[in-house]
């Protein structure tokens, strides 16, 4: 019996290795084109909430006053620099092209406490307040480099997208633009998070091979762990903000071009655009996987599914941020 014991325990030690090997390969393992830079990029630590959290920040030279704050958060078991490198630095380089100020934090033992109730990382068990660390950034870069509290973009990969819609729903006030990438919302019985009922212009992009975040709603499940319940189909993700956002006509969709036909994958998007009216906009990217569209960085197609290379993700996050409005959102008060 303790032979059988100890061979059980054997077998699931290394099932457990393999998993977490696994995962470890489905995060750190990119195809990324490196790119000339002209800035820097910094470190900093800072407390919030009692944690001590930690940022990498992209300062182009010559950054102007009033530069608006992008997030780029990453997935489960990233960090920073990888949601860095698996937006293929696009960021970086549209910084340098247009004055603005990309941001790389890391969650709490890298996960972010999203909306999700039932998942079963740190941040969220333990209850983090990752929306105070988010108002310590802003602070801290509104007064070292005059960047603009009131207009902030938030983007994010799976768990960083999950995020982002946190943030829209929960604190609206600090947020311009959200766009999550691989990442549905939670179904209404699944979430703990309270809604404020308050529109943001939000672009949803999703791909219907997604093996982690099904495209048209369900459970999730990464390497068999389904802790992070079932969220609503991407279409309905994006319908319940333009209810929100009170567009009450028919979306108009299109088919964006097929710029690289050897990916296997198309986008379609679907607008909902209307004057005095927050803009809602869905990325449908047909063939596309668990991962952030680019046409210089993926991640492993055999556990994520496909990368499509048909728009870089960064650039048309980046162009719909622009076609917000200024003035839409009030000053933010730090609440520190």
């Amino acid at each position: 019996m303790v032979r059988l014991l100890k061979w059980i325990a054997a077998i699931c030690g290394t099932l457990l290795l393999i998993c977490v090997g696994l995962a470890a390969y489905m995060y750190l393992s990119f195809r990324t084109t490196p790119t000339p830079l002209a800035g820097q990029v910094r470190n900093v630590d800072i407390e919030a909430a009692g944690i001590d959290w930690t940022f990498d920040y992209y300062l182009t030279d010559d950054l102007p006053v009033n530069a608006p704050i992008v997030f780029v958060l990453h997935g489960s078991g990233m960090s920073g620099p990888q949601a860095r490198a698996a937006y293929g630095y696009h960021f970086d380089v549209l910084a340098d092209e247009y004055g603005l100020l990309p941001v790389y934090p890391t969650g709490f033992d890298n996960h972010w406490n999203d909306c999700r109730d039932g998942a079963d990382y740190a941040a969220n068990v333990q209850d983090v307040d990752d929306i105070a660390f988010f108002r310590a950034m802003i602070d801290y870069l509104a007064a070292n480099h005059r960047a603009n509290r009131a207009r902030v973009l938030v983007t994010g990969l799976s768990n960083g997208g999950q995020m982002a819609y946190r943030l829209a729903l929960e604190a609206p006030e600090l947020v311009t633009a959200i766009a999550p990438i691989a990442a549905g919302l939670p179904v209404p019985e699944e979430t703990d998070c309270q809604a404020s009922g308050e529109s943001v212009p939000v672009a949803v992009m999703n791909g219907t091979r997604d093996p982690v975040n099904p495209y048209d709603g369900g459970p999730v499940s990464i390497l068999g762990n389904d802790s992070r319940g079932r969220v609503m189909s991407s279409l309905a993700s994006a319908q319940y903000f333009a209810h929100l956002a009170g567009h009450n006509v028919a979306p108009i969709t299109r088919k964006l071009p097929d710029t690289d036909i050897e990916d296997s994958s198309t986008v379609e998007l679907t607008t909902w655009s209307a004057h005095g009216l927050d803009e809602v906009r869905h990325y449908r990217i047909v063939g596309g996987g668990h991962t952030v569209p680019s046409r210089t960085a993926s991640m492993p197609a055999f556990l994520l599914g496909p990368t499509n290379a048909d728009i870089e993700a960064a650039e048309e996050i980046w162009a719909f941020f622009q076609r917000v409005p200024d003035g839409r959102q009030r000053p933010v008060v730090s609440e520190r």
